[in-house]
Formats: structure tokens, sequence, C-alpha cells
């Protein structure tokens, strides 16, 4: 998994074109990122060590705390990623909304009334 999330990373220094004024920030939404990781690979990790011993009420319970721990990454990264989107510039936000639209299933698709 650690491979995955470094992949993400650099994935989005090179697509947001993080200039070197941004490096400090960027390492921060990076750092967010790979502690993020690491605390939802160690609950997916421990939800797997003996699945058939849990109960129903295990299996509910770990996965409450894997999207718990999946909303909580989102408040860290949150006020970190926003401290560098707002120091981009008009080109790289318009390019960070498509790259995160992409990442996360919108495809960028606006609804209609």
């Amino acid at each position: 998994m650690a491979k995955h999330v470094e992949d993400r990373i650099k994935t989005l220094h090179s697509k947001l074109n993080i200039s070197s004024g941004q490096e400090a920030k960027w390492e921060n939404v990076a750092q967010v990122m790979r502690d993020n990781e690491a605390a939802i690979g160690q609950l997916i990790q421990m939800r797997h060590q003996d699945p058939a011993a849990m109960t129903a009420i295990d299996d509910l319970i770990s996965y409450q705390k894997i999207a718990q721990a999946h909303v909580d990454g989102l408040q860290r990264l949150i006020p970190v990623f926003q401290t560098l989107y707002d120091d981009m510039s008009d080109e790289q936000k318009l390019e960070a909304d498509k790259v995160f639209n992409r990442f996360e299933g919108h495809r960028g698709q606006k609804m209609t009334k």
C-alpha cells in the first residue's frame, strides 16, 4: 500500500505542477497522505488477520473504524491542501479541480437542471 500512496503523491505533484516555492506546502500534503494511508492500512491489516473469527458485529465495527479513519484523514488533509490550493495559480487550480474529479470518479461531469 505504501507504494500506492507514493505513486499517487508523485502523480499529483507532477499533474499539479508544484513549483519550488510550493514545495514546503506540498510536503505537508504528502505527509498527511502518507499518515492517512498508514492509519487505514493498519486497520485493514487488522481486519484481515482472522476474518473467520469475526462476528457480524466485529465486522461492522472493523468497517466503521476504517470509515472513521478515512473521515479523520480527510479532516487532516483538507486544511493542508487548502493552504497549498490557495497558493496555486489559476491554471494549477483548474488542473487540481480536474485531477481530483478524475481521482474520485466524478469524471468532471456537472449535473444539469
